[in-house]
């Protein structure tokens, strides 16, 4: 037997075998969790317009580097007490919360599928939506390139599933099957498109920019028609959000660009990256809006600014899980 051939039966067996069950389940949190973590970091240092290589993981405010140990996902958060091990500033809760959600939605889809074509066509698809949901709430920005890629796979993964499925489609059958995906992701853009415009209307501000839409595209083209659970719940998530006072849900902008503003106003050149509640008020990109604050008159209460895409991102992860999880 060739090397590939082994290769091939031992990957079956670890894949289909009853009695390695809870062995595919962890691993799939493993690599869940792990790719998490990395996502996390991406996300972050493309925020920041920084290198994803170099220099190496280290603490954000002591600028120490990590040991392995402590780049361990969620252990290493545990392991540290949520405080960093060398100026003991706190970790934000965003890593272990993450890390854990994302592996246990590839183990509720592990649990469905199995290591098989199915789950794993999800995995750049769910990396990509982390990436969108992490970039709005830093950035309250949606970029277009990353939206697309992931579009992109949705349609590559729901593809191979049909042409390598025991019910072989003609290329009508296919095209139909694309015509399907895509209508109830237009339906999904459609719906948001017409809901930020009465919001928007109502609050005499943009309440919901393009770059929801777009999202949305993508989420009805992966959920089909369980979009529609999907998009009810982000709606109820961000009305938590709102209520509950969430601090913007915004973080960091580039410093360039907030230099280019600044320049734009007459101020000097010399800039910072703002805290929450000045990047919550900037008015954002055509195209890949969140939601902009403008000044409030005095008297009037101030206005929460929430990104929707973190909602939207959220809502689809539990809407996959649970219908994973259904019998």
């Amino acid at each position: 037997m060739s090397d590939a051939a082994q290769l091939v039966s031992l990957w079956t067996l670890f894949a289909t075998a009853p009695e390695l069950l809870f062995l595919r389940l962890g691993a799939a949190f493993v690599l869940g969790s792990i790719l998490a973590s990395f996502v996390t970091l991406c996300a972050e240092r493309h925020a920041q317009g920084h290198s994803f290589v170099r220099p190496g993981s280290h603490c954000s405010h002591c600028h120490h580097p990590l040991t392995i140990l402590q780049l361990v996902p969620v252990a290493g958060w545990l392991l540290q007490g949520g405080r960093c091990a060398f100026c003991k500033t706190p970790i934000p809760w965003r890593y272990p919360v993450l890390e854990a959600g994302l592996g246990l939605v590839f183990l509720a889809l592990c649990s469905r599928w199995g290591w098989t074509p199915a789950f794993l066509v999800h995995v750049p698809v769910l990396c990509l939506l982390l990436w969108l949901a992490l970039t709005d709430w830093l950035t309250l920005r949606l970029p277009d390139k990353i939206t697309f890629l992931a579009l992109g796979c949705v349609l590559a993964g729901k593809t191979l599933l049909v042409l390598t499925g025991p019910e072989s489609l003609s290329l009508a059958g296919l095209l139909k099957a694309w015509a399907f995906w895509l209508g109830t992701g237009a339906l999904a853009a459609l719906f948001l498109l017409v809901m930020g415009r009465v919001l928007s209307r109502r609050a005499g501000r943009e309440a919901l920019g393009l770059g929801d839409v777009k999202l949305g595209l993508v989420l009805g083209t992966l959920l089909e028609e369980d979009v529609f659970v999907s998009l009810a719940l982000a709606s109820v998530l961000a009305l938590l959000a709102a209520r509950l006072g969430l601090p913007g849900w915004a973080g960091q902008r580039k410093a360039s660009e907030q230099a280019e503003q600044a320049e734009q106003a007459g101020a000097p050149e010399e800039t910072r990256i703002p805290d929450q509640a000045e990047a919550s008020a900037q008015t954002k990109a055509s195209g890949q809006t969140r939601a902009s604050d403008q000044p409030q008159a005095s008297g009037q209460p101030q206005t929460t600014v929430v990104a929707f895409g973190p909602c939207l991102v959220l809502g689809a992860l539990c809407t996959l899980a649970a219908r994973a999880l259904m019998p």
